[in-house]
């Protein structure tokens, strides 16, 4: 019935049909945008009247790729805020790179060579630098400082992040060698790795400071070096609760003075 009388208020078809199936024609198709802002607009309304009504029930979703590495400033902000509670889920852009955000995802952290999406805009929370870090016994702990060439022949112990993995073998690559993976496991592995098997693992500062490579040595590399850039991303087109919006402060406050330089 809806439909039918679009159709007789704009004088189109907006529908091929074809038995008791029907389809979008190039009229439908040219329409579908602004029904859809429409759609959108209406939702946002109800949202933000919601958030009014209920202002003492705020409450957000945040995706992470790594809870490990991003536990310290959820725990800020739920210390901060209090009476806005945060539900964390985990985002693999790889494995599952739409399932999450089609659900009701408020903000992603994540960098920015992981996190691609049209519907999505960010600000850069920090750059974090990557390091080597080796065991304490290692032949290398000794070092400061290294040109990432000198390792060519080691073997290492990579993560189950993928975009993390790309950028450390384009580092490889640069310095003339390829990455010579012989583990690949999650974040809470890798330190025992380290240790266990004398190799060598790629990290970032933000990742040092989750604790888990208490017992590791770190090694600026020289050249060439890197940094990953951290986002945080919110949807272009949809309204932000004052949670959300208290959120964004908070987090791209935490991290205004996050410097790599500082733990070198």
């Amino acid at each position: 019935i809806a439909i039918a009388r679009l159709e007789t208020e704009f004088d189109v078809k907006l529908f091929n049909r074809v038995g008791r199936n029907i389809y979008l024609n190039e009229y439908g198709i040219a329409f579908l945008p602004y029904a859809e802002a429409v759609l959108q607009n209406a939702e946002d309304g109800a949202a933000c009247l919601a958030d009014m009504k209920h202002r003492n029930a705020a409450h957000l979703t945040l995706a992470v790729w790594n809870p490990q590495t991003w536990h310290s400033v959820i725990q800020a902000f739920h210390h901060a805020y209090p009476e806005i509670s945060i539900t964390q889920v985990t985002y693999d852009p790889i494995a599952s790179p739409d399932e999450r955000l089609a659900q009701d995802v408020d903000l992603v952290i994540s960098s920015s060579d992981s996190f691609q999406k049209p519907d999505w805009e960010g600000t850069c929370l920090f750059e974090d630098k990557i390091l080597l870090a080796v065991s304490a016994d290692h032949a290398l702990a000794s070092c400061q400082s290294i040109d990432l060439a000198e390792v060519k022949d080691e073997h290492f112990c990579s993560t189950g992040n993928e975009s993390f993995n790309k950028r450390c073998r384009e580092m490889c690559r640069a310095a003339g060698f390829s990455m010579r993976t012989a583990i690949t496991c999650d974040y809470t592995l890798r330190p025992k790795i380290i240790q266990s098997e004398k190799m060598l693992a790629f990290v970032t500062y933000h990742g040092i400071l989750t604790g888990h490579y208490d017992n590791a040595h770190f090694i600026q590399i020289d050249s060439p070096s890197d940094v990953r850039l951290q986002y945080l991303w919110w949807r272009k087109a949809r309204y932000q609760s004052q949670a959300i919006r208290t959120a964004k402060s908070f987090f791209i406050n935490y991290y205004r003075n996050f410097t790599a330089g500082q733990f070198l």
